[in-house]
């Protein structure tokens, strides 16, 4: 019996020599060879990643107005885990943030641990959540709900210019305009660096050339001028309301640089209001195709005279009809003409004189000028959802096709693609890069020759005369002021037909100022006006208002009143306002 008690004794004995031992070898590999558990798991104590956000930088216009820059906001952010009485509380949320107690429970039923509320809260709605008791003066009262700092991007001048600022998402990220297209130089640059802690979770040691990666985003300033760019969007807003049209687009582009002063469209939208319609959002200048209609009739006068054609060389009209492959083209308002000079088809604008001279001048000639004068292609503004519009094909084009081409039907273009082609004119033959930036200048972007400045000179002589008596562009003349310009009326297909409908144009003016520096082209476009037939009674009043704004803006603060006897000279007197 009693060895048997000494047997178990000496077993037990061993056994705990044995546990110390293993005890022993286990601590001695862990001190020596280390552990891979223990060691995550005091990387996970003692070590912290961050990921530190920069700036995003304000967009300016080109005189330093501030059109987007970034506040710091509180967001409410919660711990579905350890909220204890969760419709108690979403009853009393919904009352301050104006979110359904339905939309917040769902979100309480998640298994995570980490949960957005409400992104961006208002004054209004911080002062309520104090007022209900579920926040105080440091951000948090009840376990589980917590407030977080955020920036947020602000937009002081609201819908102003919106179709070319932008806008960013939830998490200052751009999606639209120049918020997407300059994302990268916006945004800065984001620097991950670690820390040490203590105990207490108290920062012990940081490396500080880490945070010094972080960089705030760099300034962007745009070519626009914010305060003609309010000026114009009123006139094309009342010019809306005065003819019952859909929309409408104002571009304003410096003809020798590119720069673009003004761009607006309406209806618009205000970034701040995710929910308003998409249809809105997109910058209709650069996303929609038209059918330009007459406004194309000085390219094809331009084709003409780079060709050997002179302005006093005349077309028969056809006394007001013309028959080509079965189709009968006419003239507007069923007007008869007999013959016509080059210059006097631009005039009248002759639907039947410019088929012919398309005619004449054939498909490969016609539109291989087109292609240079920068049709069919983007403009390399490199603005988001840009189209490249459309040209027939030059070798397979009927005549038909071809004739309708000759005024503006059977292509497709955006309104910068026009104003573009028309700086030529201005400009004495060049094609430009246009841009949004001010002072931008992009690699292999030298200005391209198209035709020769006496070209010009006869081109824009041609555009004067539109604005005068017995011209079509009468309503866009200024007093005192040497005015050159087209109208184009623009038929619109129907969907569902597949034809041109009868009534649905969209009605275009385009010019500028003779003798001017700076330099600008002036757009002015209206679609599906009511009640209106033609241009020359919507779009070229609207352009006259424009032109008195951008006069008003950078020639003169009081125009001067001149005799006839001064008109003349009137030019050498003007002072330029920058």
């Amino acid at each position: 019996m009693k060895s048997l008690f000494f047997s178990r004794l000496n077993v037990i004995r061993y056994f705990i020599i044995g546990g110390f031992l293993l005890i022993f070898f286990q601590a001695a590999r862990i001190q020596i060879f280390g552990d891979s558990r223990l060691k995550s798991m005091r990387a996970k104590q003692y070590n912290k990643h961050f990921l530190l956000q920069p700036k995003r930088g304000p967009i300016l216009d080109r005189n330093g107005e501030i059109l987007a820059f970034n506040i710091q906001s509180k967001s409410l952010a919660a711990n579905p885990k350890k909220i204890l009485k969760k419709e108690i509380l979403a009853d009393r949320l919904s009352q301050a943030i104006s979110i359904s107690k339905e939309k917040i429970l769902e979100k309480f039923q998640t298994s995570r641990s980490f949960i957005w509320i409400k992104r961006h809260l208002n004054e209004d709605e911080l002062e309520r959540l104090k007022e209900e008791g579920i926040l105080n003066a440091q951000g948090s009262r009840i376990d589980g709900l917590w407030t977080s700092e955020e920036s947020k991007r602000i937009y002081p001048h609201q819908s102003l210019a919106s179709h070319v600022v932008g806008d960013v998402d939830i998490d200052s990220q751009g999606i639209e305009g120049m918020e997407l297209w300059m994302n990268e130089k916006l945004k800065g640059k984001t620097a991950k660096f670690s820390i040490i802690q203590d105990a207490l979770g108290r920062a012990a040691f940081f490396d500080s050339t880490q945070i010094q990666e972080a960089s705030d985003g760099e300034s962007v300033i745009l070519s626009l001028d914010i305060i003609l760019q309010f000026k114009v969007e009123n006139a094309l807003k009342q010019a809306i309301e005065n003819t019952g049209s859909k929309s409408g687009t104002v571009l304003i582009m410096n003809s020798k640089n590119g720069e673009i002063l003004v761009l607006a469209n309406f209806p618009s939208f205000e970034p701040s209001q995710k929910r308003e319609q998409f249809q809105w959002r997109r910058n209709r200048a650069l996303t929609d195709g038209f059918e330009p209609g007459s406004i194309v009739k000085p390219l094809l006068l331009a084709t003409a005279l780079s060709h050997g054609w002179k302005l006093e060389d005349q077309i028969w009209g056809e006394e007001g009809s013309f028959l080509i492959q079965g189709h009968s083209i006419t003239e507007a308002n069923k007007k008869q003409y007999e013959w016509l000079s080059l210059e006097k088809m631009i005039q009248f604008s002759s639907n039947i004189c410019a088929s012919k001279l398309a005619l004449q001048l054939e498909g490969p000639v016609y539109i291989d000028f087109l292609k240079k004068l920068g049709f069919g292609k983007k403009t390399g503004v490199n603005f988001p959802g840009e189209i490249s519009g459309y040209l027939p094909n030059a070798n397979t084009i009927s005549p038909l096709t071809l004739a309708n081409l000759g005024f503006g039907q059977g292509m497709l273009v955006n309104v910068l693609q026009m104003v573009r082609a028309y700086a030529c004119i201005q400009n004495g033959g060049w094609l430009i890069q246009p841009t949004f930036i001010r002072d931008h200048i992009l690699k292999n972007t030298s200005p391209i020759p198209v035709f020769s400045s006496e070209i010009s000179d006869q081109l824009i002589s041609t555009l004067e005369k539109v604005t005068q008596s017995g011209g079509t562009g009468t309503r866009a003349a200024l007093a005192n002021f040497r005015v050159a310009g087209k109208t184009g009326t623009g038929q619109k297909i129907d969907p569902e037909t597949r034809r041109y409908a009868t009534d649905k144009d969209v009605h275009t003016f385009i010019g500028f100022l003779i003798g001017m520096d700076p330099q600008y082209i002036i757009l002015t476009q209206l679609d599906e006006p009511q009640n209106f037939r033609f241009a020359s009674s919507t779009t070229a009043p609207l352009f006259q208002k424009v032109l008195q704004a951008l006069i008003h803006q950078y020639y003169f603060t009081s125009p001067p009143i001149l005799s006839k006897t001064e008109e003349e000279n009137k030019l050498s007197h003007l002072k330029k306002r920058e």
